[in-house]
């Protein structure tokens, strides 16, 4: 356990922290209920029909609302920000997919469930938020 701690605090010293212009904690809300959760789906569909971009439904942060924002945001409305690796519940083996996604997240990828702090980006900023959470299960 103190072996897993200790590669987070590594991966926080050698990742570059990235700022953000945007906040992501209503990222998928598509119908603005607060919450974004499965009762977005019919309000996300009708986003991505829209030809006028809706930065609330571009989930993947690529700058366009399209069909690749689907799956990241089915995943988003089904699991917790921080369950990354999708299995349900927030614990340690969701340590190697948060590393992954961080890695990713330097490379340009996003990934919402591993934007723990919800400021659009996958950096290090997001790993002690990231051990608070593991801390709480």
């Amino acid at each position: 356990m103190r072996h897993l701690f200790s590669t987070l605090v590594f991966s926080l010293v050698i990742c570059v922290a990235s700022q953000a212009n945007a906040q992501c904690s209503n990222l998928g809300d598509a119908n603005g209920d607060g919450v974004t959760n499965l009762s977005d789906i019919p309000a996300f569909i009708a986003c991505l029909q829209n030809s006028n971009f809706n930065a609330v439904c571009d989930i993947n942060q690529d700058g366009s609302d399209n069909f690749l924002d689907i799956s990241p945001f089915v995943a988003l409305a089904t699991y917790e920000r921080g369950d990354v690796n999708q299995d349900g519940s927030i614990n340690f083996s969701d340590i190697s997919s948060f590393g992954n996604a961080i890695t990713e997240g330097e490379n340009g990828t996003y990934d919402a469930l591993a934007d723990i702090n919800e400021d659009c980006v996958v950096d290090s900023a997001d790993i002690p938020p990231f051990i608070t959470l593991l801390q709480q299960q």
